[in-house]
């Protein structure tokens, strides 16, 4: 489309008199063009620390049946487990993408700084220190622990790492693709997850080889896949004209996903199953949170691809 006067773009803010208008905003030929385009090593980065997850349990039962029980070996296996699938999410991310030649903005190593950062200083000494949230959970039935993991937990975690997106990134110019929602939602959530769970054992001297680790695996389960919920909608409203409930709708579907991840991951394994000495099991809580992160993470990249045809497509017929 062209005007007389000119209109500014999105994206870069720079004055236009060529331009398109995509889902009633206005962006340049340049930033049109790509808009919509996929990121293939975003999703083999995605599988890669997924799988990572899954090799990392195998290890941890193996290693509990072989391996000593010394404060220091304790420790080295839960900081290993706390950011391996952070630096392989990172690394395949980058390679990748030199491979196909595609730009992955370094904002996504500031993104994931500002994520540990903020769960360091922020997120734990509230939840732990103030609101003093474990010691109540333990003493509480298990209606109000649910209550509680979706109502303060969950609800806290979920709108920082929103907050983190909206203030650290929104309107930067490396925040060119819907896509790059899920790019930089998954770097907050990957990081923020295994600085939590990092410092969560190095408060303890590191957690027991497999009940303690698996307990990690858990929970970085969880964070990744409402980091994902979050990206679908943070991408969109960032591009799209929304309705006014989009985004909080998101917020909404992600805080209750983080509180229902978590309880179970908790509440499931207090179920007898006879399966170690004590008559309780590490397992079920992790497989159904890994279960919920596949599930996510097929669903999401399918509901993308289906996202971004359909406004290709639009794009054409225009």
């Amino acid at each position: 489309m062209s005007n007389n006067t000119p209109e500014t773009c999105t994206i870069c803010n720079e004055p236009v008199k060529d331009f398109e208008i995509i889902g009633d905003r206005v962006y340049c030929k340049a930033h049109a063009s790509g808009l919509f385009a996929s990121i293939p090593p975003l999703w083999h980065a995605q599988s890669a620390a997924t799988a990572v997850l899954i090799i990392l349990a195998g290890v941890l039962a193996f290693a509990n049946a072989t391996a000593t029980t010394s404060d220091l070996v304790r420790l080295i296996f839960s900081i290993t487990t706390a950011f391996s699938p952070l630096l392989t999410w990172l690394i395949i991310l980058f390679l990748m993408s030199l491979r196909r030649q595609m730009t992955i903005s370094t904002q996504v190593i500031t993104i994931s700084a500002i994520s540990m950062l903020v769960a360091a200083a922020i997120s734990r000494p509230f939840l732990y220190q103030f609101v003093g949230l474990q010691e109540w959970l333990t003493a509480a039935n298990p209606i109000n622990r649910f209550v509680a993991h979706i109502t303060i937990e969950s609800s806290i975690h979920v709108l920082v790492l929103y907050a983190i997106l909206r203030f650290a990134i929104w309107r930067s110019e490396q925040f060119v693709r819907v896509n790059d929602g899920y790019v930089y939602a998954l770097a907050a959530g990957w990081s923020y997850a295994s600085m939590l769970t990092g410092l969560d054992s190095l408060d303890i001297g590191g957690y027991t080889i497999l009940e303690g680790n698996l307990r990690i695996l858990t929970q970085i389960s969880a964070y990744v896949s409402v980091s994902l919920v979050i990206g679908l909608f943070i991408g969109r409203n960032r591009f799209i004209d929304m309705q006014p409930y989009y985004l909080p709708a998101g917020v909404l579907i992600a805080t209750g996903l983080l509180g229902s991840l978590l309880y179970a991951a908790t509440e499931l394994n207090r179920i007898p199953l006879n399966l170690s000495s004590d008559g309780f099991s590490p397992w079920p809580g992790f497989v159904v949170n890994l279960i919920g992160l596949l599930i996510t993470t097929s669903v999401v990249s399918t509901l993308s691809r289906r996202f971004n045809r359909s406004w290709q497509a639009r794009q054409g017929a225009a």
